[in-house]
C-alpha cells in the first residue's frame, strides 16, 4: 500500500484588496493560526500608509515596496 500525498492547498488572495502578495504576507505575519490578528495589523499599516502617501493607493505603494527589497538577480548557494 503506497503513502497518500498531501495535497497542497492554493493560496487565496486577501480578502479586501484581492491581493495574492497581501495574501502571502498576512500568512507570514499570522503567529500561532491568529489570521484575523494579522489582518487587522496588515491593514491598520496600510491605513497609515494611506495617510501619508495621498496620492497612491496604499496597496499599491505596499506592492512597490516588496518589488523594492527583491533582489535582482538570482541568488544561488
Amino acid at each position: 500500500m503506497g503513502k497518500i500525498t498531501a495535497s497542497r492547498t492554493s493560496l487565496r488572495p486577501d480578502p479586501k484588496h484581492q491581493s495574492l502578495l497581501a495574501g502571502k504576507f498576512i500568512n507570514c505575519l499570522m503567529y500561532d493560526g491568529k489570521k484575523s490578528t494579522a489582518q487587522s495589523v496588515f491593514y491598520d499599516a496600510l491605513d497609515l500608509v494611506a495617510e501619508k502617501v495621498s496620492d497612491r493607493p496604499a496597496i499599491e505603494v505596499f506592492e512597490q515596496a516588496v518589488e523594492n527589497v527583491k533582489p535582482f538577480i538570482e541568488v544561488r548557494s
